[in-house]
């Protein structure tokens, strides 16, 4: 068996080439290599290119079915996927992937169209109108956030990462976050919330700016956290921030 990997660092594109019998190591090396990608860049994509193969043993697959399990709640932060492949059951498995991990994009190329997938997988994906927006504070230990429209997971992980490193900085942090309407749910959004309700507990006070319709929420949530959580009006911003001041 034999494996060439590379990782084009700039833009988290993962190349695998295998061939041969692929082993347990030959999967694990290919897992370790995306989970290296996934620590480095927001977004990960993938050329797999299959050649000669002769067979996968069981360990193999069972890794491979493990590194699903591990990162299933990071499947959103896989783009697109070019497997290139003259096996016909290799491609048949990829279309019946692409419909179980509908998150990512998984297309098949024959080993003739490799330039194609190489074109496919580099090509620029358009992003989103921003969802989540920081909006200025007067004080390190105070985060500002703007929910409106459609948030993504990727907005959300920035928001965390953001939340984390402050409260590390600073000891703990103070959170406003401003919500005109509920929020349209995009992918990743439920994996990051998950993530987001641990480092609740570094939050001392957090203010929610927001219709009535927020109100229910604010009042069940209270009980569950350390913190003062606390529901203001849409016209009462200037109170939410006077609120967090107050010692």
């Amino acid at each position: 068996m034999s494996m060439t990997t590379m990782e084009t660092a700039t833009d988290g594109i993962v190349h695998l080439t295998f061939e041969g019998d692929v082993r347990a190591k030959d999967i694990e090396n290919a897992t370790t290599l995306i989970e290296k990608a996934l620590h480095e860049h927001e977004r990960v994509s993938g050329v797999i290119e299959v050649k000669d193969l002769k067979g996968i043993s069981l360990a193999a697959m069972l890794k491979d079915l493990s590194f699903a399990f591990r990162h299933i709640r990071d499947f959103y932060r896989f783009e697109r996927f070019a497997v290139i492949t003259d096996l016909n059951w290799l491609t048949q498995m990829a279309k019946w992937e692409n419909q179980i991990f509908w998150q990512v994009d998984i297309k098949t190329f024959s080993p003739a169209e490799k330039e194609e997938a190489l074109a496919w997988v580099n090509q620029v994906i358009p992003e989103e109108e921003l969802g989540v927006v920081e909006l200025p504070t007067d004080r390190a230990n105070l985060l500002a956030f703007r929910l409106e429209g459609k948030v993504n997971g990727i907005e959300l992980r920035r928001m965390r990462q953001h939340l984390h490193q402050a409260a590390n900085d600073q000891g703990g942090v103070d959170l406003l976050v401003i919500m005109p309407t509920f929020p349209q749910i995009g992918q990743g959004v439920i994996s990051e919330k998950t993530r987001m309700l641990s480092l609740l507990q570094v939050v001392r006070k957090y203010a929610v700016v927001a219709g009535d319709w927020a109100h229910p929420m604010i009042t069940a949530l209270n009980p569950l956290f350390k913190m003062e959580i606390k529901h203001f009006g849409l016209d009462q911003e200037t109170e939410a921030r006077a609120w967090l001041e107050k010692k």
